[in-house]
């Protein structure tokens, strides 16, 4: 596998902690992806590989194999540029190719770079998830990849706890609670039930009853049960920063079971 990765070896350390993917999965991006500068280091590149081998461990198959992984900072090299910068995002630029583009906002060496790409290499295992539930398996997967490193994540842990970033705070979460129900293997098997949201299959959901129907039965009522619980908190981080992406809460059974007996 091919990664490319050149940029300034010379950064400050920043303490502020930027969103985790600014614009997950961002498509447009891509085209211009020559107009922002590369990262290519060497610890860099065998993160980006440890991390894509540690992704298939957790959750399987990829739905696309990278094949060139191609990291970017997200600062036009023209200072008068009027593409975007500052943002955070994964990018499939060839399908047929598994060629990808990873846009990170913080510089190697700075304090929140291992987070953010450990999160970005999770989106690599199918880049058309525009979905709640992936964000959150997404960040979890990245404490686990840091961990693996001997990297630190009670930065990101303690942003999350001040309230800070709640789309991916309130994701998270729901994450390590339904982890502690059901377990490692069985909530990476999430993404074995990615759905399209559109004809084309360019963007994808996770069908939440179907991965729960999977659940033995007291598994199923408390991971349905959690996921109910952070809800509310979720929805309006959701709207209200991320308003494109889908949260498909489960159907709860025994609301459900009057109305059929209606027809």
């Amino acid at each position: 596998m091919t990664i490319h990765a050149r940029a300034n070896t010379a950064c400050v350390l920043l303490i502020v902690l930027l969103p985790l993917s600014f614009f997950a999965q961002a498509g447009g991006f891509a085209r211009n992806h020559q107009h922002y500068p590369a990262i290519e280091l060497p610890w860099v590149a065998a993160f980006v590989e440890h991390g894509i081998a540690f992704s298939t461990t957790l959750f399987g198959q990829p739905e696309i194999t990278a094949s060139e992984v191609d990291l970017r900072i997200s600062q036009p090299t023209d200072a008068n540029s009027k593409l975007p910068k500052g943002f955070t995002g994964t990018s499939l630029r060839n399908g047929e190719q598994g060629a990808f583009t990873i846009f990170l906002s913080r510089k190697p060496g700075s304090i929140a770079f291992h987070g953010q790409l450990a999160h970005e290499i999770a989106h690599l295992h199918n880049p058309h998830l525009y979905d709640v539930y992936v964000e959150g398996l997404n960040t979890l997967f990245a404490t686990k990849l840091l961990a693996s490193e001997g990297l630190d994540w009670s930065r990101w842990e303690k942003h999350f706890k001040r309230g800070g970033d709640p789309f991916y705070g309130e994701s998270y979460q729901l994450m390590v609670e339904l982890e502690t129900i059901v377990g490692e293997r069985k909530l990476g098997s999430l993404l074995q039930h990615a759905v399209n949201s559109n004809r084309s299959g360019s963007r994808m959901h996770i069908d939440i009853d179907s991965w729960l129907d999977t659940l033995e039965n007291e598994q199923r009522e408390n991971a349905t049960s959690a996921i109910h619980a952070r809800a509310e908190p979720m929805e309006q981080a959701r709207k209200a920063s991320r308003p494109y992406y889908a949260f498909h809460q489960p159907i709860i059974m025994h609301e459900l079971t009057p109305r059929l007996a209606e027809k």
